[in-house]
């Protein structure tokens, strides 16, 4: 089954899909990944609800008349099955869904009016706002946005961040959804495109845009007559181009044949983004990180793990390695959540005294001889894998690995291919590896440490081999459930007993880059789970 997970994740991280955050896959990705973006060092996000207030800038020429988009022909239009990572960035163009996730990773009512909790947390109600409809005057329904969430629950894009899902049921007015665990963010993960199957070239929806097809098969977006915001969106009709691969879209969207494109600036890929663009970045869940063996080993002891985790120079890896375009974190939770904990995240930062320190505490002892440290009675030796695929993760790995050479620890690093890579996690025969996964939006790390992704064997439900070590599974099932505004307090004795047994070692969250022609719009606000977010209100007007 972990293999089976671990080549699911492969496929997911080549996508880098914006619509959805792929909480059960939070593997190491795959080769060669085709990393998703991360945040940057920005300012303190705008508070949930509020605009970023709108200034205009003066473009060096005007405005390309015609908006286009890319498609890829060979790829399925179908929102809830679709892997296609290309046409995986229209969905939230054309489709909405009970609710969407702003920039702090909070969620938001879009088709749901109201929600409602029982007292033990296990079943939500919801309710439609009234008059929503599809783009052809079709009322949505209670019994559509069932079959649509069971539809689903079977997906393999959809199926693992749904999994807590037990039952749902259309009522005469609400919605009842039975989970197994309890979830306080249900909501977050419920952005699921709800649609209704008709007679053209993808279901419809009840988005900004329909999807149309020309007598000469060509396609193309036309405005939704039923949207509320129909008549502030900028452009009548959007075509879309038709393009093979993302090279073939990088080379459309240098020829201005294509308006808009998703980049990954931090790698090798985004050299071929140069001049001629507006960027616009926003935070993502995609977690870069360090795992560890926790049964076997130096790394079975939680205070060399903390050691380990404070040897990540993670400031210096986003500014130096990733261009600046990231978001450093210790903990397995993006800085612009209200979840974050700033005092909890820094005992886990950088700091190479603490971690000579805390390699103390755990028995070490330096030879005198030979200048290495010990660990019973033998040199302290960390094997670092990582996989031959991604470069990002080969200069993490070689910094961490002159960090611990610095201390005295030998800590050679074994490079491999990606079925040796993953053959390798599955067997335990490792000390550190470095992985990267796409958390859901709540942030539910669990599938890292009880769940297929626990490839170093953690158990939740232990206590740790120091005394100050919490347990960390009930604590973790504590701050899913718990109602909003006891989340805070939940939050910091999760981050608290993590700082203590620290099962894997968070490094950063990659920030994602929207890339529009110069001159095309402005005032764009796009999130992981809404490139075109707020449309309405981009600005195209034509300056000179």
């Amino acid at each position: 089954m972990r293999q089976i997970a671990a080549l699911l994740l492969a496929a997911v991280l080549l996508l880098a899909l914006p619509s959805c955050q792929l909480l059960q896959l939070p593997a190491p990705s795959a080769s060669p990944p085709s990393e998703t973006g991360t945040p940057d060092p920005t300012p303190d996000p705008t508070p949930t609800g509020t605009r970023v207030p709108f200034v205009p800038t003066p473009r060096p020429s005007a405005a390309p008349e015609v908006f286009t988009l890319a498609y890829d022909p060979n790829g399925s239009l179908d929102p809830i099955r679709s892997t296609n990572a290309i046409n995986r960035e229209l969905v939230s163009l054309v489709y909405q869904g009970l609710f969407t996730v702003d920039e702090t990773f909070a969620y938001e009512n879009v088709l749901a009016e109201r929600t409602q909790v029982s007292w033990d947390g296990l079943t939500w109600t919801v309710s439609l706002k009234e008059g929503v409809c599809f783009s052809d005057g079709t009322p949505i329904t209670l019994q559509q946005v069932m079959y649509v969430l069971n539809q689903a629950r079977n997906s393999d894009v959809y199926r693992g961040r749904l999994a807590n899902i037990q039952s749902i049921y259309a009522g005469d007015d609400v919605l009842v959804i039975g989970l197994a665990v309890p979830d306080s963010n249900l909501p977050c993960l419920l952005d699921v495109p709800i649609y209704l199957d008709g007679p053209g070239p993808a279901p419809l929806g009840s988005g900004y845009y329909v999807f149309n097809q020309g007598e000469d098969g060509s396609l193309y977006l036309t405005k939704n007559p039923m949207h509320v915001s129909n008549q502030g969106l900028p452009w009548e009709t959007i075509p879309l181009v038709p393009v093979a691969d993302e090279e073939t879209r990088m080379q459309a969207f240098h020829s201005g044949t294509v308006s808009l494109v998703t980049a990954d600036l931090t790698g090798l890929g985004s050299l071929g983004y140069a001049g001629g663009q507006e960027r616009t970045t926003y935070p993502t869940s995609d977690m870069v990180y360090a795992g560890f063996q926790t049964t076997a080993g130096p790394t079975q002891d939680p205070l060399i793990r903390r050691a380990i985790s404070r040897l990540l120079d993670r400031d210096a890896i986003v500014s130096e390695l990733m261009n600046g375009i990231g978001t450093a974190s210790a903990l397995p939770v993006h800085p612009v959540s209200f979840s974050f904990s700033q005092e909890v995240n820094n005992r886990l930062s950088a700091d190479p005294q603490a971690a000579e320190m805390l390699l103390e505490q755990a028995g070490c002892t330096r030879n005198e001889e030979d200048g290495l440290l010990y660990w019973r009675n033998s040199p302290l030796t960390l094997r670092i894998l990582v996989n031959s695929g991604n470069e990002l993760r080969q200069q993490i790995a070689k910094r961490l690995s002159a960090s611990l050479t610095a201390l005295g620890i030998t800590a050679p690093i074994e490079i491999k291919v990606w079925n040796q890579y993953v053959s390798t996690l599955e067997s335990g025969d490792f000390d550190i590896y470095l992985g990267e996964v796409i958390l859901p939006a709540d942030f539910d790390f669990s599938a890292l440490t009880s769940g297929p992704l626990n490839y170093g064997g953690f158990e939740t439900d232990r206590s740790g081999e120091t005394a100050e070590d919490a347990v960390l599974y009930p604590l973790l099932y504590t701050w899913r459930g718990v109602r909003q505004d006891a989340k805070e307090a939940a939050a910091a004795e999760l981050w608290a007993a993590f700082a203590n047994s620290v099962p894997f070692a968070p490094i950063c969250f990659r920030t994602g880059t929207l890339l529009i022609r110069w001159g095309m719009a402005a005032n764009v606000q796009p999130t992981q789970a809404d490139l075109f977010r707020h449309m309405e209100e981009w600005q195209t007007e034509r300056l000179a």
